[in-house]
């Protein structure tokens, strides 16, 4: 046989190689977080190669069967091998699956060995084929032929290849509809390419069928760019949640530990990105962590089994007290299902307030007894949501009439939560855990419907109120169709859009979200007003450039506290008030306590203020009664 002609009959075989070499150079050469899956695939693509091999052995060697006693053993010898490792291939792709979703966490000893039986029972009628041919003999001339047995190992094959897709296709919580899509029609060409050589033996096309199958596999699964942390280079919220869902539908128990930077002004003493950076490296290098995760901006989590923090923790808090006195990181490790019994309570373990402590502070068990208040507050909001148990109050906001006196023309809508439990709620106690878990859509959307209905009531124009301020969340804002689905809303009442403000803070243009002039702009259109809340005390300190897209700014309470409290507090009051009036807007200063303080905001030219000195927030019917 010539070369070229060998090249010709290998032709499908030497493909086959080409791609899985392909592809196990990339894997080696791009693995950043090790995975088992990994190595599994690794292992898939290495049997792929020597049947490859095995295969092209067998067409070299089986032309000088005739002339050589040794080609004969050897031919077999090949063959024996090639069945050998393809057979392989099938199983270590089933446990590739299971790896690769998290199914081992499910799997008990029962179903681990019924898994093995069809494999093993396919690679002992390989191995005793030389003395059987029960697989695979041979006719004149070293013809190949089938044996009965080989319908079994493609029955085994069939079998792990329909494993394989029912734990990819139902047990991969993590997974999207377009890496499905990828998988299903990676399995159809192997399946193609089978049954083009079962039917014609002499086309050797499956093993170049499954590597291309490989190739989809390592695409939708290895190549899992979006689920990294671009700049720490370890998991991100997205693969925490996914994996937060499997080990919980698991049943199974596991260790959840959050690292949370938990100091207010670091970003004003330490470059936050280099130290979360340097800690994953720690993390991933001193301790060989897999579930390593960046859950926030400020906070990493790690997922393990009971018994593996004993691994890290230690190391870990050595690690944080000596590599920075400017952070305060803390340690806070819970048992899961026993202690966070479901996604909703871990993440407001990760996303929650944490209580001042040292820095390296291990925070578990009793330590922990500050996160129960925030599950039952979890647990309220969650019933409140479902039962429509949400109250919304509204709190009179004074300005200076013709007289000199001080007289209700606005009120801000505020919503409170009474729990049968835990009493009446402030939006500071449940506001953060709606927009953690999602809720703080439909709780902004019935703070509005219920300011509608009361403009549309005409209660309001009789008390001699024109207009309401309602508090929008970042969160609700995120929302791409927000400012539509706002208008739509306010389209369905009988009520003048003019008549609402809508309250932001600072925070809402510091580039956290790039859509908000949009929607400012969308929402002024259709009548609506803004008012900047919280002026003076937040990102923007007392930047006039914050102040232009508003048409009202509210100076925050604390500055207002402050003049009388601190040296230099007027000063600094006045000058606020003097950079609003010099930009052309009016001023609400909440937080009047006492007569002393509306006096002297009168003197500063304020013209509208709000606070206890003339109502807490109250009722529809209290605030009728009051304004009467």
């Amino acid at each position: 046989m010539s070369l070229i002609e060998f090249i010709k009959i290998s032709s499908f075989e030497i493909g086959a190689l080409m791609l899985a070499s392909s592809c196990m150079i990339y894997t080696i050469f791009r693995r950043g977080i090790s995975k088992p899956h990994s190595t599994i695939f690794l292992m898939i693509l290495s049997s792929l190669m020597a049947s490859a091999v095995c295969n092209m052995a067998c067409t070299f060697i089986r032309p000088f069967c005739a002339s050589y006693k040794a080609a004969p053993v050897f031919l077999e010898l090949f063959d024996t091998l090639y069945f050998v490792a393809h057979t392989l291939i099938a199983w270590f792709l089933c446990y590739y699956a299971v790896f690769a979703t998290e199914s081992f966490l499910r799997l008990d000893n029962k179903a681990h060995a019924f898994l093995m039986t069809p494999i093993i029972a396919a690679e002992f009628f390989t191995v005793i084929n030389p003395f059987t041919h029960w697989l695979f003999y041979y006719t004149d001339n070293y013809v190949f032929n089938r044996g009965w047995a080989e319908i079994l190992v493609y029955f085994a094959g069939v079998f792990y290849l329909i494993a394989t897709m029912y734990f990819f296709m139902f047990k991969w919580f993590a997974s999207t509809k377009k890496k499905r899509r990828l998988i299903i029609v990676s399995f159809i060409v192997t399946i193609i390419g089978i049954t083009i050589q079962l039917i014609y033996e002499f086309l050797d096309v499956e093993l170049l069928a499954e590597t291309i199958t490989l190739m989809g596999i390592m695409l939708a699964i290895e190549y899992d760019d979006d689920s990294i942390d671009g700049l720490t280079r370890v998991y991100n919220r997205q693969a925490l949640i996914a994996d937060l869902n499997t080990f919980f539908s698991c049943g199974k128990h596991f260790v959840i530990t959050v690292v949370s930077v938990v100091e207010d002004d670091w970003h004003q003493t330490y470059d936050l990105d280099n130290y979360m950076m340097d800690l994953a490296d720690h993390l991933r290098s001193a301790y060989k962590l897999r579930r390593v995760y960046r859950a926030s901006l400020d906070a990493f989590v790690i997922i393990g089994y009971l018994g593996e923090e004993k691994t890290y923790i230690p190391g870990l808090t050595a690690y944080v007290r000596k590599k920075s006195t400017a952070l305060k990181t803390l340690i806070l490790t819970a048992d899961a299902p026993d202690e966070i019994a479901k996604l909703d309570d871990a993440l407001l373990m990760i996303d929650g307030e944490k209580p001042n402590a040292d820095n390296g502070t291990i925070l578990k068990g009793k330590d922990l007894d500050f996160l129960e208040r925030s599950f039952e507050i979890n647990r309220a909001l969650e019933k409140a949501i479902e039962n429509n148990g949400f109250q919304v109050c509204y709190q009179p906001i004074y300005e200076k009439d013709q007289n000199g006196g001080w007289v209700a023309k606005g009120v801000e809508a505020l919503v409170r939560l009474h729990d049968e439990k835990l009493g009446d709620l402030l939006p500071g106690d449940f506001i953060p855990s709606a927009e953690r878990n999602g809720y703080i859509g439909a709780l902004g959307e019935f703070v509005l419907r219920d300011v509608l209905s009361f403009i549309e009531s005409g209660e309001l124009s009789k008390a001699g109120i024109d207009y309401v301020s309602v508090n929008l969340s970042e969160v609700q804002c995120m929302k791409t169709d927000f400012a539509d689905r706002v208008c739509a809303i306010a389209g369905s009442y009988m009520a003048d859009p003019e008549r609402i403000r809508f309250e932001m803070d600072e925070g809402f243009l510091n580039e956290v979200n790039p859509q908000i002039p949009e929607i400012i702009r969308k929402l002024k259109n259709f009548g609506f007003s803004f008012v900047l809340e919280g002026f003076g005390a937040g990102y923007g300190g007392v930047d006039p450039d914050f102040i232009g897209p508003f048409d009202v700014v509210k100076i925050d309470k604390t500055l207002l506290w402050n003049s009388d409290r601190k040296k230099n507090g007027k000063i600094i009051l006045e000058n606020c008030i003097r950079i609003i009036h010099g930009q052309g807007k009016k001023i609400v200063a909440i937080g009047v306590e006492t007569g002393e303080q509306l006096d002297y905001l009168d003197k500063c030219g304020v013209e509208a203020v709000q606070g206890f000195y003339f109502s807490k927030a109250v009722s529809r019917d209290i605030l009728a009664s009051q304004l009467k």
